[in-house]
């Protein structure tokens, strides 16, 4: 995505996670919904109790709503913050209520890191309920942790992400389907839930060796994703948090530390805003290179000059020579004459 983009795609983003938030407390949000493909095969599936793997685009609490407005027992898994903040709101959404009680049977919320998380899955799906987990949201059993066994690399959108391997693990051990289901939104007020065909791996067997079906599952749970991120890329949530499992894969030159060498100029520089920023944090300064997610602390003079660089032409003679030199070499500032 060209960096020009950025800031509408930020907007749209914010704009699809509050129209979210009023969506789940619609009462006749399934007005609003257009299901593809949910054939009668794949409710049989839903009501056996399955994996929904899910992802955070459109309007990714729908498919909570409709399973709850179809009274087909489910258990939502989310990372340890949602659990502490947000439980007590999707029970009140989701479970229905008798007499003053809510009926605790019919929906769940479990905390997917905490330690026996996995055993608590297993169960859930032994006892042909559907278990919905967010693939996307690099929430899993126990902390993150790109270098377990539990991520692998794989090819999203141009580059490399760390992905959780969970689901389909979780459905190898249990014999469980897995149903992907994916939103968007098109037009913005119509919303979409897209089924897709039930996935089945064979149950684990003792001393069977089938991490490269987990991996080649999860690879294409993830171009499921990929699809509709090309499509409608202001409609994903979780760009905002991709630095957590990115694995940048760039050639060397984009990823080499800034060089001290580079020839002198004396024409009028202005700072490349398509291949750098920068920013602070308390009271450090950094410059951020976009291309290799890398970025370098400079000190409060240089900060000053750059931001200057950013609104109207300069000349290298306001840095020391060998900043100079350095800032022109790696293109950070580039020149106007």
């Amino acid at each position: 995505m060209p960096y020009s983009q950025h800031e509408s795609t930020f907007k749209q983003i914010q704009l699809s996670q509050q129209l979210g938030i009023l969506e789940q407390h619609c009462t006749d949000l399934e007005q609003f919904i257009t299901y593809e493909n949910l054939t009668t095969e794949i409710w049989r599936t839903i009501k056996q109790g399955c994996i929904i793997c899910t992802y955070h685009t459109g309007s990714y609490r729908a498919i909570n709503r409709l399973l709850a407005k179809r009274k087909v027992p489910f258990v939502l898994a989310v990372s340890s913050s949602i659990y502490q903040t947000q439980r007590q709101t999707f029970l009140d959404l989701h479970n229905p209520v008798n007499n003053g009680q809510a009926n605790r049977k019919s929906f769940e919320v479990i905390d997917a890191e905490v330690p026996g998380a996995l055993i608590k899955m297993i169960r859930i799906l032994k006892s042909r309920a559907t278990l919905v987990l967010y693939i996307d949201g690099n929430t899993g059993c126990g902390s993150p942790n790109h270098t377990n066994e539990n991520c692998c690399a794989i090819d999203f959108l141009g580059q490399s992400i760390y992905a959780r391997t969970g689901i389909a693990s979780l459905a190898s051990l249990t014999g469980a389907a897995i149903l992907p289901v994916v939103s968007y939104r098109k037009p913005i007020t119509q919303i979409h839930l897209r089924f897709c065909n039930p996935l089945v791996l064979g149950k684990k067997s003792r001393g069977k060796d089938d991490n490269n079906d987990i991996i080649d599952t999860t690879h294409f749970l993830f171009r499921i994703l990929e699809s509709i991120v090309q499509l409608y890329p202001g409609q994903w949530e979780s760009w905002l948090y991709l630095h957590k499992m990115i694995n940048i894969v760039a050639p060397p030159t984009t990823r080499a530390p800034i060089s001290p060498q580079g020839t002198e100029h004396r024409g009028r520089l202005q700072f490349n805003l398509d291949d750098f920023g920068i920013f602070k944090a308390g009271d450090d300064h950094f410059l951020f290179r976009k291309s290799g997610y890398s970025f370098y602390p400079i000190d409060d003079q240089i900060y000053g000059l750059l931001l200057l660089a950013l609104s109207k032409p300069i000349v290298s003679g306001l840095f020391d020579k060998e900043t100079a030199r350095q800032l022109i070499n790696n293109k950070v500032l580039v020149n106007l004459d």
